[in-house]
């Protein structure tokens, strides 16, 4: 099964990105990420999906910190 958006920002959190790292990285707001984790907004942007999933593959290969 696919991680939802919730799922991958707190995989994000908990290897220890920011809110505000992840944000800037996916190029949305702060509190669209900020909801995102509360549950408040279910964003479906397949461009934020994208920048989610490539941060974690990023980080899990090495090539950001």
């Amino acid at each position: 099964m696919k991680e939802t958006h919730k799922q991958l920002v707190e995989y994000l959190i908990s290897v220890g990105y920011s809110q505000t790292q992840i944000s800037e990285f996916a190029g949305c707001s702060q509190a669209t990420i900020s909801r995102l984790l509360s549950g408040r907004h279910a964003d479906t942007r397949t461009a934020i999906r994208n920048k989610l999933d490539e941060m974690k593959v990023r980080y899990q290969s090495g090539q950001v910190s």
